[in-house]
């Protein structure tokens, strides 16, 4: 009983406080309803955010690999035979290749 004579104390000191009105009620129903229960809500519109942040990075990372590959192929189109050596330790049948590995 005594929980509840509090309670119905609580409400209507509430009730009498000037920032207790239709509009703030309205206004507070409203923001948890955008916040919780909306199609796009805020937890939502966060994954959202946090997805395009990854794609982001993705491209710039993609864009990055593009260059290096044109830049490769810049290579393998003015020096074919360099190249293949290098990359694909090719040799002539007569000749003898020794592949250094530097640690």
């Amino acid at each position: 009983m005594k929980t509840i004579s509090l309670i119905r104390l609580w409400y209507a000191r509430l009730r009498q406080s000037k920032w207790l009105n239709k509009y703030t009620v309205a206004f507070s129903i409203f923001l948890v309803w955008m916040i919780f229960f909306d199609k796009h809500n805020a937890i939502v519109q966060y994954r959202l955010k946090h997805t395009l942040n990854e794609m982001e990075r993705e491209v710039e990372k993609y864009a990055m690999e593009l260059e290096e590959a044109q830049k490769e192929r810049e290579v393998l189109e003015t020096f074919h035979e360099r190249y293949a050596r290098e990359k694909y330790f090719m040799h002539k049948p007569d000749e003898e290749v020794f592949v250094i590995v530097r640690e």
